[in-house]
């Protein structure tokens, strides 16, 4: 869908962009716009995301200044009037310059790549405490709203509709939600229960893989995307991101810790909690196999994506813990 001359216009005029060429969609919600200031990236939310929008704003200032070594974040624009997002009849969009760089898949990434990644995701941990955003959710609370008999029913009645898709076996649908359920079963109630109560549950990235890894020669990684940023242990991050590559490449896995751990300690004893949450986000993921049903584009590579994560992680869970807690009493080595 080609965006409005006057939508382009209103923008233009609020961030004194000047003359600007036509945009270029490259996302659902990203348009690519070379202006008069240079080029731009323009992500645009609709009206109920207002916080959304509004978190990663305050998030890429605090992140951006004093400048830090050790990662890069985009360089937030803003409006000729100071705001931090404009808000109007398209909803509310964020504008920062368009960063040049390569995305890789996962298994692309070199062992210098895990290293600053997790050196990256450190300092990114450190800069952020102590940072309080107004209506930030928080992992705790969204523990607590979970309803198990309602999940459950959810993967059930996305299992009765397996019939409708076509193009990837239907037995391993079946056990992919299978694994799911066995996920959120053993899972849900425990995640809460051994939650961190001393935790402070500063912001976090939440969102901390290979589709917002931006990567430049000589250059520390751009992370993009803190719209979805919430509240949690830092514990939690560091599992999540990491997911299943421990049981897959546990040498880069290594790494990764080895850099994150000399920015900053993380807490062996929570490690466990830490993969059972992860783990749980995985049972509760429904947009992957609904998304595939509604024949959505690229919705078939993360389908096989997460029917080769999930029985893995159901049936190596307690070794995904056990090699966390290692390699961290052992400072990552």
């Amino acid at each position: 869908m080609a965006l409005a001359a006057r939508t382009l216009a209103l923008w233009a005029d609020a961030y004194a962009l000047g003359a600007c060429d036509s945009p270029r969609r490259v996302g659902e919600r990203l348009w690519r716009i070379n202006s008069a200031r240079g080029e731009v990236a323009v992500k645009q939310f609709d009206a109920a995301a207002n916080d959304a929008a509004l978190h990663e704003a305050l998030l890429l200032q605090r992140l951006a200044a004093p400048t830090d070594a050790r990662y890069r974040v985009p360089t937030l624009l803003r409006t000729a009037a100071g705001e931090a997002v404009l808000t109007g009849p398209w909803g509310v969009v964020l504008l920062t310059r368009w960063e040049a760089g390569e995305f890789k898949h996962y298994d692309q990434f070199t062992a210098p790549d895990w290293a600053a990644l997790g050196r990256a995701l450190a300092a990114l941990h450190l800069r952020l405490e102590n940072l309080a955003l107004p209506a930030l959710v928080t992992l705790r609370a969204t523990l607590r709203a979970l309803d198990f008999a309602a999940e459950q029913q959810t993967i059930e009645t996305d299992r009765a509709h397996l019939a409708c898709g076509a193009g990837i076996d239907r037995l391993r649908l079946h056990r992919y939600l299978d694994e799911r359920l066995r996920l959120l079963e053993q899972c849900m109630h425990t995640c809460l229960e051994n939650f961190p109560d001393d935790d402070p549950q500063w912001p976090i990235h939440n969102d901390y893989n290979q589709y917002n890894y931006l990567f430049a020669a000589a250059a520390p990684p751009l992370i993009l995307d803190w719209e979805a940023a919430i509240g949690a242990p830092r514990e939690f991050e560091v599992v999540r991101c990491l997911n299943h590559l421990p049981l897959e490449r546990p040498a880069m896995a290594r790494m990764f810790l080895s850099a994150y751990l000399r920015e900053r300690p993380l807490r062996a004893a929570r490690l466990p909690w830490a993969v059972d949450t992860a783990c749980l986000m995985h049972a509760l993921k429904h947009w992957v196999l609904r998304g595939w049903l509604a024949g959505r584009s690229g919705s078939a590579v993360a389908l096989q994506g997460a029917m080769q994560i999930v029985p893995m992680l159901a049936a190596r869970r307690e070794q995904l813990a056990e090699f966390f807690v290692r390699a961290v009493e052992a400072g990552g080595g």
